[in-house]
C-alpha cells in the first residue's frame, strides 16, 4: 500500500525547518528595506494614505483610548485556525474539523502528522490583510481608497491579534521550538507584510515590484 502524498511532503518541509530559518534571517534586513519602500507610497499618495490610516485607526483608537489591546474574541480564533487549514491543503493534508470560540481558544484537526509550517503559519501569515489586499487590487481605481482603508483595519487587527497569541505559554510555539520561532518568524513576517502592501497599492504589478525590490535589495547587502 503506497503512502499518502502528504507524507512525503511533511518529510520534505521538514528537512527544510532549519534551512527556512536561516533563509528568514538572511532576508531579514532587505525584507525591513522592501517594507519600508512598500509604506513609502502610502504617504506620497495623500488619498491613499489617508484611508489606509483611517482603516487602521477604526481598530487603533479604541485600543489607544483603553491602552489595552481588546478581546478580540471568534474571529481572530478563526482566522488563526482557518490560516492552520489553508497550510494544512497546501500541504496536500484532507481537513477533517475546525472548532473556534469566543475566549477558549479553537483546534483544527487533519490528517497526517503535519508539518511545522502548518504549526507556524498563524504567526507569519496575514490570511485576512492578504484577502484584502487582492480585494483592494480588483477594486476600479475609484473605490481602490476603501479597499486599502480594509488593508489598513485588517492588518492592525492581525498585528493586534498575533501580538496576543505570541507568548511562551502557546502550544504551537512549544512544538516548533523557540529558537526556531525566533528566527524563523521576523524575516518572514516582514517579507508577508510587505507583499501585502504591495498588492494593495500597486495592484497587479505589485507583486513582481515586490520581488524585484527584495530581490535588489538583496543584492545590497551581500557582503560581496
Amino acid at each position: 500500500m503506497s503512502l499518502p502524498a502528504h507524507f512525503h511532503v511533511d518529510r520534505a518541509v521538514n528537512a527544510l525547518k532549519w534551512p527556512a530559518a536561516f533563509g528568514s534571517m538572511l532576508v531579514l534586513m532587505p525584507a525591513f528595506a522592501t517594507l519600508v519602500e512598500a509604506v513609502k507610497p502610502f504617504w506620497l499618495n495623500h488619498n491613499r494614505g489617508i484611508a489606509f490610516l483611517a482603516g487602521a485607526a477604526l481598530f487603533a483608537l479604541p485600543v489607544l483610548l483603553r491602552r489595552r489591546i481588546p478581546s478580540l474574541g471568534f474571529w481572530a480564533t478563526f482566522e488563526h485556525e482557518m490560516t492552520h487549514i489553508l497550510f494544512a491543503l497546501l500541504t496536500l493534508h484532507p481537513v477533517r474539523s475546525i472548532q473556534a470560540t469566543d475566549g477558549n481558544g479553537g483546534v483544527m484537526s487533519y490528517s497526517g502528522s503535519g508539518n511545522w509550517l502548518v504549526t507556524i503559519s498563524p504567526y507569519f501569515f496575514p490570511t485576512v490583510p492578504l484577502v484584502a489586499g487582492i480585494i483592494a487590487m480588483l477594486l476600479p481605481s475609484s473605490l481602490r481608497p476603501f479597499g486599502i482603508a480594509a488593508v489598513g483595519f485588517s492588518l492592525a487587527w492581525h498585528l493586534a491579534a498575533t501580538l496576543r497569541e505570541t507568548h511562551p505559554g502557546q502550544t504551537d510555539l512549544q512544538k516548533v521550538g523557540f529558537p526556531f520561532a525566533l528566527a524563523f518568524l521576523p524575516g518572514i513576517t516582514l517579507l508577508c507584510l510587505g507583499f501585502v502592501l504591495a498588492l494593495a497599492y500597486r495592484g497587479a504589478y505589485g507583486p513582481e515590484w515586490f520581488w524585484l525590490r527584495l530581490s535588489s535589495n538583496f543584492a545590497k547587502a551581500l557582503p560581496w
